[in-house]
């Protein structure tokens, strides 16, 4: 599947709300669209399934220009949050119903449906009417029915945004083996970082209309190209701190952290010090941190503070275990080791140096 050059602007709309979006999914990849709200990943949305045409440029569905073509002859399939069964039948009717229509024979129908029941152990649920199922249990039951049915694309529209936590991950878990089993293309609109960390083959991060990088989810986590994706993508996001280019480093505050030659700068330039917060370390000596805020997941902690003084403090995030984190209102120390995997951005232009 493949955009080039889309752009599309709203009726009635002078800044367009997709620009020159170019996107290449191979076969059976699983590529999640993040972004803030408002930055397009709506837009693109429509414009894939087809209710809308781009003002500029083609859409490519299975080697097939769809760009005019309207959504019944698209062969892509779409789940999103509220998506209705069919109240009348039950949970094997529902996901039969699709490859019925189809005419596909019916003996192939009850293999496929046995197969996506078992895949996402419905079994006890297939003799029941919806009614009798739970959130969760009826979004699971509407996977399966969009997935029995073979298609060129699958667009999810945040289809798990209405559950509650332990709904969600189940069905985060029974979206990842479904869609490896049908090897179908799939693209996931979402704002959740850790549903397109865990299921995605690759991330695009869309922003003001625009793609503005497409990564592999981990390399994409600790390489972003602009400072926007540093500072959106990642729970918590990157550190990104303005420092000044000095002779031994960069300073921010008290902390000083090694500059490489291959980083075009000069001294007394400023620049941005991108740094996750597991590469910031609490150590005996170093910058001070005056910590405003400490969040426990468990085995770590987030340590969340302030770096410098006066109108130069600028907040930080570090990661630690647990039992060592400090208490809100502390002062602790903080460095950078030489091996820790820094990022430098230009401040004007955003972009990585």
């Amino acid at each position: 599947m493949c955009l080039s050059g889309v752009s599309y602007t709203y009726p009635g709309f002078v800044v367009p709300s997709l620009v020159d979006v170019d996107l290449l999914i191979e076969d059976g990849e699983f590529v999640s669209v993040l972004g803030p709200s408002g930055a397009g990943k709506s837009t693109m949305l429509r414009l894939l399934i087809g209710l809308a045409q781009p003002s500029s440029g083609s859409i490519l569905i299975g080697g097939h220009n769809v760009t005019h073509s309207p959504p019944n002859q698209r062969d892509v399939a779409t789940i999103g949050a509220n998506h209705p069964l069919y109240p009348h039948m039950t949970v094997e009717e529902n996901i039969a119903f699709a490859l019925d229509m189809a005419g596909i024979p019916a003996s192939i129908v009850a293999a496929r449906v046995n197969d996506v029941i078992g895949i996402l152990d419905l079994g006890a649920l297939r003799g029941r009417y919806p009614k009798r199922l739970s959130k969760g249990e009826r979004q699971s039951v509407f996977m399966a029915r969009a997935m029995a049915k073979p298609n060129d694309v699958l667009v999810l529209d945040e289809p798990l945004s209405d559950l509650d936590h332990d709904d969600r991950r189940r069905a985060r878990t029974q979206l990842g083996i479904l869609q490896r089993r049908s090897k179908t293309t799939t693209i996931y609109v979402t704002q959740d970082q850790t549903e397109a960390m865990s299921l995605s083959d690759r991330i695009a991060i869309i922003d003001q209309g625009r793609v503005q990088q497409v990564m592999k989810p981990l390399e994409l986590y600790h390489n972003p190209a602009t400072l926007s994706v540093a500072q959106f993508f990642g729970s918590p996001p990157m550190n990104t701190l303005t420092a000044v280019r000095v002779e031994d480093g960069a300073r921010v505050g008290d902390l000083v952290v090694p500059v490489p030659s291959s980083v075009p700068t000069r001294i007394g330039a400023p620049l941005v010090i991108g740094a996750r917060a597991e590469e910031i370390h609490l150590l005996p000596r170093g910058a001070a941190v005056e910590v405003s805020y400490v969040d426990n997941t468990g085995m770590d902690a987030f340590v969340y503070g302030w770096i410098g003084t006066g109108d130069q403090r600028q907040r930080i995030v570090v990661r630690c275990q647990s039992r060592v984190a400090p208490r809100a209102r502390e002062t602790v120390f903080v460095d950078i080791m030489a091996d820790d995997h820094v990022l430098f951005f230009d401040p004007l232009t955003g972009r990585r140096l």
